[in-house]
Parts: structure tokens; C-alpha cells; sequence
């Protein structure tokens, strides 16, 4: 009895000593957003086909309604790329998946590649993005307040018409469904 008393004890002040040193501050760096933060991102997307032009040559042309994407920092925290991720999107095997960095103007919030990258680790094919923006309040959300917007064309040079576009266009995701 005066052994799990004691053991309490210990265990008690050794607890609180630990709460109290996690307390402290081991740095003056406040927490804050990263470089793309405007840019950056859970979206909600559709794919349209398009041409170069962006003009829809027909809307959600797969049927699968809207789709995951996610815009984010790099590792080294540049204001000058970002990735563009859709790995988490289920395709069923229709539609790429891609995973790659895009040069990025933070203050014009516009993206895109100078040229075809790798689209995937694999190294599967090579995709080119053109005229990417994020629009602030440009989109209405479920409950018509404003929300961000996106929209880029991508085409694939390992698509069977390689001058085939898409439109990937949406808004910030807001964990509202109908």
C-alpha cells in the first residue's frame, strides 16, 4: 500500500516535471504560413476536356464529379515552386496522377511550367501546365460565401493526342457537402 503510494507519487512529479520543461520555449520563431501560403491548398476540382485555348470541348468528360488536389510548399519552403498533387484523387485508371513542382508567382498567384516535367517518381511520362491561377473570392461556396478559386490547363505528352488539353478547375476545399 505505501509502495504504490510512493509510486504514485514519483509518477505524479515525473509528470509534471515533464509538462513543465515541454513549456518551454526552445525558440523565438513564431509559427506562421509558408512561402505559397495564397496559393497553397485542399481543392475540389473537375476535369473538363479543353483545347489550348481553354475553351471546354466537354464538361467533367470522365463523370467523376469533383476531385481531390492539393498545392503546397516545397520542403525548402521557396516562393518560387510548389507542388501540384493529385495522388489522392480516385481515377480508376482514366486519368493521370500526377505529383510535380510548378514554378509560382505568390503575388500574381498565377502557376505553370516553362516546358514538360516528369509528372510522377516513375517517370511514367511528362506533363506541361499553362495559365494556372488561384482567384481569391472568386467561387461561391455551398452556403454562397466567397471561397478561392483554381483553374490550369495540363496536357500529357503521353496521351494519345498529345495537343489534348484539360481544364482542372475548382475551389478551396471547405468540408461542406450537399
Amino acid at each position: 500500500m505505501i509502495m504504490n503510494k510512493i509510486f504514485s507519487s514519483v509518477l505524479v512529479a515525473a509528470a509534471g516535471i515533464f509538462a513543465l520543461a515541454s513549456c518551454d520555449a526552445q525558440t523565438d520563431i513564431e509559427a506562421g504560413g509558408t512561402a505559397v501560403q495564397k496559393v497553397a491548398g485542399n481543392w475540389e476540382v473537375q476535369i473538363d476536356l479543353s483545347n489550348a485555348n481553354g475553351e471546354v470541348v466537354a464538361e467533367d468528360f470522365l463523370g467523376f464529379g469533383l476531385l481531390p488536389l492539393y498545392t503546397y510548399n516545397t520542403a525548402d519552403n521557396s516562393s518560387k515552386e510548389m507542388w501540384i498533387d493529385n495522388r489522392e484523387a480516385d481515377l480508376k485508371y482514366y486519368f493521370w496522377y500526377f505529383k510535380f513542382k510548378v514554378d509560382v508567382n505568390v503575388s500574381k498567384r498565377t502557376f505553370q511550367t516553362t516546358d514538360y516535367v516528369p509528372y510522377d517518381s516513375e517517370g511514367t511520362g511528362k506533363a506541361k501546365i499553362v495559365s494556372g491561377k488561384v482567384m481569391p473570392g472568386a467561387a461561391k461556396n455551398l452556403h454562397g460565401m466567397p471561397n478561392d478559386s483554381i483553374a490550369f490547363l495540363i496536357t500529357f505528352d503521353d496521351d494519345s493526342d498529345p495537343d489534348t488539353y484539360y481544364l482542372i478547375h475548382g475551389q478551396r476545399y471547405t468540408g461542406f457537402s450537399e
